[in-house]
């Protein structure tokens, strides 16, 4: 199972991180039997294919197109595509967690190696770039952002349908949140 986090703790962070985890197995089963059919709520999904990335460069690359994309632009305005780094390991030798620096600027991932590369996939590279725009849109208007709360993922979901190009996706995954109890 690639877990987007650690299956420990409750709110709505962790709802967010047990749909994405149910998610990518689902995504992975359908990459590997190449059977892309998903029933859900009584209905067949398609999965789409997902992008995955060779290098913390390709994800930048990735960004910056995304954020040139005029649909992109329409959405969420001017926002600048955030650097890619690689995160830093804990005393165990171990990567630590993805995230999105303060200023929303840069993302961290931790590249290839180490069994981590579940970190180079296109939904925690959006995961983590939703974090980067709700930054600095809030940063641009004045205000705050709150982790993981509605407006995250009303980007998250807005992500997922520009870069992927799936509503069928975007649907499946906001039923998904609402049954794990997650606030939209």
């Amino acid at each position: 199972m690639n877990q987007a986090k650690p299956s420990t703790g409750s709110g709505q962070a962790q709802r967010v991180y047990v749909v994405e985890n149910s998610l990518w197995e689902a995504l992975d089963q359908a990459s590997d039997t190449g059977i892309r059919d998903y029933h859900r709520f009584g209905t067949t999904y398609t999965l789409p294919n997902e992008r995955k990335f060779g290098s913390l460069e390709s994800v930048h690359i990735y960004l910056e197109r995304l954020t040139g994309l005029k649909s992109f632009y329409a959405e969420f305005g001017s926002i600048v595509a955030p650097a890619v780094k690689p995160t830093t390991r804990d005393s165990n030798g171990a990567y630590r967690q993805t995230s999105a620096d303060a200023d929303g600027m840069a993302i961290n991932l931790a590249p290839h190696g180490g069994g981590v590369s579940t970190h180079l996939r296109e939904m925690r590279v959006l995961h983590e770039m939703a974090h980067a725009v709700d930054i600095q849109i809030a940063r641009r208007n004045g205000t705050k952002t709150d982790g993981h709360s509605k407006g995250f993922l009303d980007i998250f979901l807005k992500l997922i349908r520009i870069a992927m190009d799936d509503e069928m996706f975007v649907s499946l995954f906001r039923y998904m949140l609402m049954e794990n109890g997650a606030k939209l």
